[in-house]
């Protein structure tokens, strides 16, 4: 499946992954993650694109 593919990354992911390998800096919600690309990275990304993505992709790989 397309986002199973982990050699491609977008510079979203990248970033993503980055500040949930801070140990400081977590988020409490799926929701908070898409907030936190909205106003850091001016992406506006649907719920569920952020749950795919957050669940799938990046959590998988920690």
């Amino acid at each position: 499946m397309p986002w199973e593919d982990s050699s491609r990354k977008l510079p979203s992911e990248t970033a993503l992954a980055k500040r949930l390998q801070e140990p400081n800096y977590g988020f409490s919600s799926y929701g908070k993650v898409q907030q936190w690309l909205a106003e850091t990275l001016g992406i506006e990304a649907e719920y569920h694109a952020v749950y795919q993505m957050t669940r799938y992709r990046l959590l998988r790989q920690t």
